[in-house]
């Protein structure tokens, strides 16, 4: 007797894989972020178009910046911030209030 889900999870198993396949295909692309800091923490807006990261200096326990994008990441800035030990950020769904 044939199962009447076994279409279904056929069906199911067509749609993951193409999915999958879909998401291999995208490529990562350098940003204008530092490279040479550990980041410690980082937020995005509900849309992912506002960032705000934040990061320690460079052996891990030092005091860091912490930096924001408009863009999704496709360039940064840092803020006028003081630089300290900067543990974790928060971001509103809308990304226009930012906490740390």
């Amino acid at each position: 007797m044939r199962k009447k889900w076994f279409p279904w999870l056929v069906a199911a198993l067509i749609i993951c894989v193409q999915s999958w396949q879909t998401a291999q295909a995208q490529n990562w692309q350098p940003t204008s972020a530092p490279t040479n800091l550990y980041w410690t923490s980082i937020a995005s807006s509900a849309d992912g178009q506002r960032l705000i990261a934040s990061a320690s200096g460079g052996s891990g326990g030092e005091p860091g910046l912490i930096y924001t994008s408009t863009n999704s990441g496709a360039t940064w800035a840092t803020n006028n911030v003081p630089n300290l030990s900067w543990n974790a950020v928060a971001s509103s769904a809308d990304g226009r209030t930012l906490v740390a």
